[in-house]
């Protein structure tokens, strides 16, 4: 019985921490420096779905698979179209293949590869894969593209925060340079549309996730600030701010994870965010509920 663990990417040391998420306590870490299975060079984004974990290595430009909960290295893709990936997102389609978004923040601290043009080009900053499970267990990645506005609203100039609402084809990005998150289709058509200009005050738009709720739900979008972070609560649909709130001591976060009710004693889910580089903070979905006065009892769609 392993329990419910938080997994996290320790950039500096280029390995993961696992910590039991009922408690807090450290159980071991995983990984090192290197570009062999089960090594990484700067982890960065880090997502689970089902008993499969991806992680995105910026420089390695791949993401690696891993089975859970033994961390088996099974491969990885993306080393032929990735140029400097942060974040993920993944969705799995009606037909059971698992479709994931990488964010490409190319260019802008790296120089350019050969061939893109130094004026600036933001037309690849998120790339889209279709990735199934060969018959060892190995990822198998078909690159079906990449996309992102090359000016104007829309423009993904910083990326790294990205997630998806493929009930209602939307995928949420968030632009670091602008304060903003831009809103795309899922076959990557801007839609004319961004958040959270009128909110972010502290920072960084960072973290992005979605409480479910049957066919309506929460986004809760991080506002990384140095000595506090603050989380604004939208409405799913409507993406009109419900409410905001604060930790007494959570800052710099850089990402954040949504879990809906497989923590013992947190049964209406629980909101991790990492704090500072060097630690994870909880909240239960409970008090944040209660607290602003949202919708209880839910289920995801």
């Amino acid at each position: 019985e392993e329990g419910v663990w938080v997994v996290s990417t320790a950039k500096g040391t280029h390995d993961l921490w696992i910590h039991d998420a009922t408690d807090g306590s450290f159980l071991m870490r995983f990984g090192g420096q290197g570009a062999g299975p089960g090594q990484f060079n700067y982890p960065n984004g880090i997502t689970v779905f089902g008993d499969l974990l991806l992680v995105v290595e910026r420089d390695n430009h791949r993401v690696q698979a891993l089975s859970m909960p033994d961390f088996e290295p099974l491969g990885w893709f993306g080393e032929e179209t990735l140029v400097r990936p942060y974040g993920i997102a993944v969705y799995e389609r009606d037909d059971g293949i698992l479709v994931v978004y990488v964010t490409d923040d190319y260019g802008n601290e790296l120089d350019l590869p050969e061939g893109m043009d130094p004026s600036g080009d933001f037309t690849r900053r998120v790339k889209r894969f279709e990735l199934q499970t060969a018959a060892d267990g190995s990822p198998e990645a078909t690159f079906l593209g990449a996309f992102g506005e090359a000016r104007g609203p829309g423009a993904l100039m910083v990326v790294e925060s990205i997630q998806v609402d493929e009930s209602q084809n939307l995928l949420l990005v968030a632009d670091e340079h602008n304060f903003e998150v831009e809103l795309y289709s899922l076959d990557g058509q801007y839609l004319d549309r961004t958040v959270g200009s009128e909110i972010y005050r502290s920072g960084d738009p960072e973290g992005i996730m979605l409480y479910r709720c049957g066919s309506q739900g929460y986004w809760v979008l991080t506002d990384q600030g140095v000595t506090r972070s603050v989380f604004h609560v939208l409405d799913r649909e409507s993406f009109q701010i419900v409410g905001s709130f604060a930790g007494e001591v959570t800052a710099n976060t850089d990402g954040i994870w949504l879990d809906q009710g497989n923590v013992p004693g947190l049964g209406e889910g629980v909101l991790i965010a990492l704090h500072d580089d060097g630690g994870v903070s909880g909240f239960a979905w409970e008090d944040i509920a209660r607290a602003l006065g949202l919708r209880r009892g839910c289920r995801r769609d």
